[in-house]
């Protein structure tokens, strides 16, 4: 198509391509959206438990955090 045979768009069907611009990209969005928030809570709970793997394609990272048996009025007059 030549650009001479284009026509102008009136301001109706310009906010209709619009809207479905701004929904089409929302769309495409929503998978990226979930999978950053997927890996911020797989991030935040292999923090905080006290025992984990996680593997990669490359490596494995494992961790064990055992328990000490000082009592917790021991524990806080080793803090101070």
């Amino acid at each position: 198509m030549k650009i001479e045979n284009l026509e102008k768009l009136s301001q109706e069907e310009m906010h209709k391509i619009e809207v479905g611009t701004l929904v089409t990209t929302l769309m495409s969005a929503i998978p990226l959206i979930f999978g950053v928030i997927n890996s911020v809570v797989g991030l935040v709970k292999s923090v905080n438990s006290a025992k984990g793997e996680i593997k990669t394609s490359d490596t494995t990272y494992k961790w064990e955090s055992k328990a000490s048996n000082i009592s917790s009025s021991e524990a806080m007059f080793l803090n101070f």
